[in-house]
């Protein structure tokens, strides 16, 4: 696990801290975790795949994203798509190759799990 002070274009601003782990599995013990698709919404490409473009607020601070979603694979998390949730930690399944411009500005997180098929940030 690695530590990271930097402004990163998923909207994570320095002085925060969060324990940043690139391809790596955070453990959450006692704490409820989001993974209900309800959840999400989002788009699916014509050639295939989920593009998530909203959270609902009302899920939780702390957020396992589905690898599928409407029976598609989570392939996308578009432009600030996780803006402004008070969100304290979000774990990205290995479907996700892209993350979107400041897709998680103005949030508490703490932990951030990114898989190392992501290829393009911002």
């Amino acid at each position: 696990m690695k530590q990271y002070i930097k402004t990163l274009s998923l909207g994570v601003v320095a002085p925060l801290i969060i324990n940043f782990a690139y391809g790596e599995e955070v453990s959450k013990a006692n704490k409820p975790v989001t993974t209900n698709p309800a959840c999400f919404s989002g788009i699916v490409y014509p050639q295939g795949g989920f593009a998530i473009n909203k959270y609902n607020t009302k899920c939780g601070s702390d957020v396992n994203i589905p690898a599928s979603i409407n029976n598609q694979p989570v392939v996308a998390i578009l432009d600030n798509a996780f803006v402004d949730n008070q969100l304290s930690s979000v774990i990205i399944p290995d479907t996700v190759i892209t993350i979107g411009d400041v897709a998680f500005e103005h949030n508490m997180l703490t932990d951030l799990t990114i898989p190392k098929n992501v290829t393009k940030i911002g």
